[in-house]
């Protein structure tokens, strides 16, 4: 009886330690993610979860690890018709008011870092093709001006 109790009491540590390990490698935050694919490190990249087709909206940081500026032309994900880049601005004399510039191209200068939230530059996902669920992935593609590209990959949560 007693070698039994020994050996489970061996059991019972092994799989605690265990389970604090895994603990301790998992992050809080499940939307956190780090690409390195391309010149630009780019984190915690997330859309909003809906449940309707339409737009949507992707948030991220991008860091560019380049040894020299890029130039960010544009952006592609095969769960839209079209992804843009958008800032959203206050408009002069109209309190509360914001208005969405499209932007063409964004320089990222070499070490810099872009981030992307609401109320300001983000990535618009135009006619979205299905609607998005919590924890969603959503893989999209930006495009450099040289043609170098970084692959993303956002995870759908509520703001």
């Amino acid at each position: 009886m007693i070698r039994s109790i020994g050996a489970s009491v061996r059991s019972v540590h092994v799989v605690l330690g265990s389970v604090v390990a895994l603990a301790a490698c998992a992050s809080s935050d499940t939307s956190y993610h780090i690409e390195t694919d391309g010149p630009l490190r780019v984190k915690d990249a997330w859309v909003r979860a809906t449940n309707v087709t339409g737009p949507g909206a992707m948030y991220l940081t991008l860091e560019n690890t380049d040894t020299a500026a890029v130039t960010i032309l544009g952006a592609a994900t095969p769960l839209a018709g079209a992804a843009e880049f958008h800032e959203t601005t206050e408009m002069q004399g109209m309190e509360g008011m914001s208005h969405m510039n499209k932007l063409d191209s964004i320089p990222v200068a070499r070490g810099a870092t872009l981030a992307m939230k609401p109320g300001g530059l983000h990535i618009m996902l135009i006619d979205l093709k299905k609607s998005l669920t919590l924890g969603d992935t959503v893989p999209l593609v930006i495009r450099l001006s040289d043609g170098r590209t970084t692959s993303v990959k956002a995870i759908a949560r509520e703001q």
